[in-house]
């Protein structure tokens, strides 16, 4: 009988089906065949097949947009202000991107940048954005005196960074499928 998968049971899978190919060598697909029918599945087909049903995908960008709708006003003003927006490499990998695959790193995470984003790749930075705009908030809505920055809202700061991140996916995509083929390649060398 099948077992029940999560997302890290697939990568562990996958793993198993890449050091069988190399014992037995045999081609990849043969070896994904042998590990599913291991875990009660007739072929790896069937197993990710299971686990899609098991874990309803969203697309990428509409995965993005609710992650992004979901954020508090307090979150959206600390992305704004020079945040960054991540997103999981093994749900990218998976093709199992949902709103939990994201991740919001704001201002002045240089230090720890590197050991928290090992597994993540990038989808947006907004550095630059507090240099053309001016972020109004609850606590200060007063004008700007020399009406040098258009003023934002909010729900115009919301929008914006949603109209970034859609144009960002496609711009940084590739180098996030990159960092997964580079990360692939570790693993295998290790």
């Amino acid at each position: 009988m099948a077992k029940k998968l999560n997302e890290s049971d697939i990568r562990v899978l996958g793993k198993e089906a890449w050091d069988l190919k190399r014992q037995l060598v045999v081609k990849h697909s043969a070896a994904q065949d042998i590990i599913a029918n291991k875990n009660g599945y007739t072929n790896w087909a069937l197993l990710k097949r299971d686990f899609n049903r098991q874990h309803p995908e969203v697309p990428l960008l509409e995965a993005l947009h609710k992650y992004v709708k979901d954020l508090s006003d307090y979150e959206i003003e600390r992305l704004f202000l020079n945040g960054t927006v991540w997103v999981s490499l093994d749900a990218v990998e998976l093709g199992k991107v949902t709103v939990n695959s994201f991740h919001r790193l704001g201002p002045r995470f240089e230090g720890t940048t590197s050991q928290l984003t090992h597994d993540l790749g990038l989808i947006v930075d907004m550095d630059g954005a507090p240099d053309a705009y001016k972020l109004e908030t609850e606590e200060e809505e007063e004008e700007d005196e020399d009406g040098a920055w258009p003023i934002l809202t909010i729900k115009e700061a919301r929008k914006m960074i949603l109209d970034l991140l859609k144009q960002e996916v496609e711009a940084r995509f590739d180098s996030v499928i990159l960092k997964i083929e580079e990360r692939q390649i570790v693993d295998q060398e290790s």
